[in-house]
């Protein structure tokens, strides 16, 4: 069975010229295919802007798995191509990070699958994304690429900056990733999270791997904090003076999110963590206290499952993310 995001695909066969929204003209460079002109059993080369995202996740054989729908101005708002990517290491996979990013896949192998077209990785798979930052220019240097070696012509260009004009006419169809600060977290909310990773903690018999995260804020809330003896460091936190450790905090990663960490975030790492939840811990009983309502203790957390998207994602140095957080920072973070 393949893994899926249900009910955001549909059958892309179907043909239409133009999105519900507005008429756009919309061409793809030779070799390549339009999500609307898509047929089961090929083998093809597609454009698309990410609708919706699974970060990549541990399967249960050796393979790294990430699913990621895809739409493009040739089909209807309410379809999308779901796109499932089997890659032996994260980096052979697509490297998306928020809703909007655009996206080339070469060589996807299009299937029926309950029903609807589904595409898939196969031999000879590559991918590149262009992040879905529209002040960032369209070229080789800065695009986040599964392969080194991959061309990039004025048709793509041209392609990409096709569908970067549509995505900013459409705001509700593609919305801003809702990234907050430590700073910014109310209790029981979900959020996306930009931090540096400054040290790891393994639970000795459940599947749970804690980060120590910062991002250069401060918290408003108490945050449960990673002791006691059930809990061993893999990497230890730094000295910090008392300033700093007060921004340092503690996100609780469950079931295959621990087995991801475990592989991808290292001590220094820039990561995303998505859907966090800042969920409220009870000292026990179901009395809360007059302190307990005033003043909750939280628990960062990234469930388990890949349901909203869960999961994290390690940045690279030069992206837009990791130069804010650094000057969030001050350029004295810590590595």
């Amino acid at each position: 069975m393949s893994p899926s995001l249900d009910n955001t695909a549909c059958n892309s066969a179907v043909p239409t010229t133009k999105t519900s929204q507005t008429d756009v003209a919309y061409s793809v460079p030779p070799g390549y295919t339009t999500i609307v002109n898509l047929q089961p059993d090929t083998t093809v080369n597609i454009y698309g802007i990410v609708k919706l995202f699974k970060p990549a996740w541990k399967c249960r054989g050796t393979d790294m798995c990430s699913v990621l729908v895809l739409m493009d101005p040739t089909v209807s708002e309410s379809c999308g191509l779901e796109c499932v990517s089997f890659q032996p290491s994260v980096s052979r996979l697509p490297n998306v990070q928020k809703v909007g990013d655009i996206v080339r896949l070469h060589r996807i192998k299009i299937t029926q699958y309950q029903g609807r077209l589904q595409g898939k990785s196969s031999r000879g798979f590559a991918a590149v994304v262009f992040d879905r930052d529209a002040d960032l220019p369209v070229t080789a240097e800065i695009a986040r690429v599964s392969s080194s070696t991959f061309t990039l012509t004025q048709g793509d260009i041209d392609t990409v900056e096709s569908l970067k004009h549509w995505r900013e006419r459409q705001p509700l169809l593609f919305p801003q990733t809702n990234f907050v600060t430590v700073a910014q977290i109310n209790q029981d909310s979900y959020f996306e999270l930009v931090c540096q990773v400054v040290g790891v903690a393994m639970h000795h018999t459940l599947d749970c791997v804690v980060l120590f995260v910062t991002d250069g804020t401060k918290p408003q809330y108490d945050f449960r904090a990673c002791e006691g003896d059930d809990y061993g460091i893999v990497e230890a936190p730094d000295n910090y003076s008392t300033e700093e450790e007060t921004a340092l905090v503690s996100v609780f990663l469950y079931g295959s999110h621990a087995e991801v960490a475990r592989l991808l975030a290292k001590k220094g790492e820039y990561i995303i963590l998505h859907n966090v939840h800042s969920q409220v811990l009870k000292p026990g009983g179901s009395v809360s206290s007059v302190l307990d309502v005033m003043k909750p203790l939280l628990e960062l957390c990234v469930h388990r499952g890949t349901a909203f998207g869960r999961g994290l994602t390690v940045l690279p140095t030069d992206s837009p993310e990791v130069k804010q957080l650094k000057r969030k920072q001050g350029l004295n973070g810590h590595c």
